[in-house]
């Protein structure tokens, strides 16, 4: 009697669970005016609009057997700055619309994206902790040219997207004016030479490239974006050729929002010491879990910085020069925290009578006059 009973109730549960796992294979809803379907593994979406950044909770039970995603011409991006977050199957994404604004910075897994509209827009951004391995274009595309491994735009003044798998050195063509959002992000290049043409390197273009020992930024590059070099673990020398240079948000371009972010080298753990040209401002988290800095050197005409993280972790840093133009507040060593994880024996350089002499002074920095 005892193993009957325990049978049917066996029975019973694995029923349940069979009837739940097929509640689960298929499913839909509307939510914010965005229709979603889930079916098989396949995740898709319809309507006009963005998908709301609380998307995450109405499927909570599909994230993880998710697959692919198939985003509808009038989808226009994710509300928030990353997303699909928990999807660890997810390994291809559909465009059917022309451009996609959002990041999917937890989809480490995403090897290939298929756009099928003729005005398709590739952007790198969507995918800077990925490292894509096949990116089609179901119809003809004459924006874009494929040399060897690289995707450039028409007339190879931007390169988009390196696809490459190997450790391998890298020089860029002259006539190259940018390295595009993600352009190498997370690949296995061992050096870049980059060319005197070049005038932007754009967010995350070279974060998580942990191969690379030292980059020559060219006096031709105005603009750097956020997290460009985030990650790079082996970066020790970085030679700046320019007087000036702008250090640059990331912007929304559809929403045209701007989204002040930075940790321009954050996490180059190799890198000993620096000097950063004249620039208006200088993002938050620029040299955030630098552990083995010890010197940076701010040249005149920066104007100012956003103390938020900046030298979090940094507690080998010994100096920073400060130079008269520059203005520093009480977070410049210790962020908006006690001053846990933030350099205690870092000396500010500077001039007598300056600026930085006046607030180091206020603010009890140790610091020191120089010549």
């Amino acid at each position: 009697m005892k193993k009957l009973l325990y049978g049917l109730i066996c029975l019973v549960l694995t029923l349940s669970f069979l009837s739940l796992a097929a509640a689960v294979s298929e499913d839909e809803g509307t939510y914010e005016g965005i229709s979603w379907k889930y079916k098989r593994g396949v995740l898709s979406f319809e309507g006009n609009g963005y998908i709301k950044e609380d998307y995450n909770a109405i499927w909570p039970d599909y994230n993880a057997e998710v697959k692919e995603l198939l985003v509808g011409e009038g989808i226009k991006g994710l509300e928030n700055f990353d997303g699909f977050e928990n999807m660890e199957k997810l390994h291809k994404v559909t465009y059917e619309n022309d451009i996609f604004d959002g990041v999917y910075t937890i989809s480490e897994q995403i090897k290939e994206v298929l756009y099928t509209s003729e005005n398709a827009v590739f952007r790198g951004i969507n995918f800077v902790n990925s490292r894509l391995e096949k990116i089609y274009f179901l119809k003809a595309n004459d924006k874009y040219k494929w040399e060897g491994n690289i995707l450039y735009n028409a007339d190879k003044t931007e390169l988009l997207y390196y696809r490459g798998s190997k450790k391998e050195k890298i020089v860029i063509p002259e006539g190259v004016k940018i390295i595009g959002d993600g352009a190498f992000a997370n690949s296995k290049i061992v050096s870049v030479e980059l060319p005197s043409t070049l005038e932007e390197i754009g967010n995350y273009a070279f974060s998580g490239c942990t191969q690379i020992k030292s980059i020559d930024i060219p006096a031709s590059c105005k603009r750097i974006f956020t997290h460009a070099f985030w990650n790079c673990k082996s970066l020790k020398t970085v030679v700046f050729n320019q007087d000036k240079i702008d250090f640059a948000t990331y912007i929304n371009t559809q929403r045209g929002k701007e989204d002040w972010l930075g940790y321009t080298f954050g996490l180059c753990t190799s890198l000993v010491e620096i000097t950063v040209p004249a620039c208006e401002k200088i993002p938050l988290g620029f040299f955030s879990s630098c552990k083995n800095l010890k010197k940076v050197v701010f040249s005149e005409g920066t104007k100012s910085i956003d103390p938020v993280m900046f030298f979090r972790k940094c507690k080998n840093l010994q100096t920073v020069f400060i130079p008269d133009s520059m203005t520093i507040d009480r977070s410049f060593f210790n962020g908006n925290t006690d001053g846990k994880d933030y350099p205690k024996n870092a000396v500010i350089l500077c001039h007598k009578g300056s600026k930085a002499e006046e607030l180091a002074r206020k603010y009890k920095f140790k610091y020191k006059i120089i010549q």
